[in-house]
């Protein structure tokens, strides 16, 4: 699944300094919460509700991710 790939990068580049984030859209907060301890995410998980991030990142599907240098970039 995106979730164990997500996971893997993240057991990866963490050490490296490289910090994860995610936001789901649409979601209400404690339905990504729950989701997140179910996939078991060793990161933070956010609710989106008014697709604020998505719209900002020009997310053109869902999930979709992104990397982000130390300029935001």
């Amino acid at each position: 699944s995106y979730a164990e790939t997500l996971i893997a990068l993240h057991s990866k580049f963490a050490e490296k300094g490289v910090s994860f984030v995610a936001f789901v859209p649409d979601t209400k907060p404690e339905t990504v919460a729950k989701k997140a301890a179910e996939f078991k995410l060793p990161f933070p998980v956010f609710a989106d509700q008014k697709l604020t991030v998505a719209e900002a990142f020009k997310a053109t599907t869902t999930p979709e991710a992104f990397v982000l240098d130390h300029n935001g970039v």
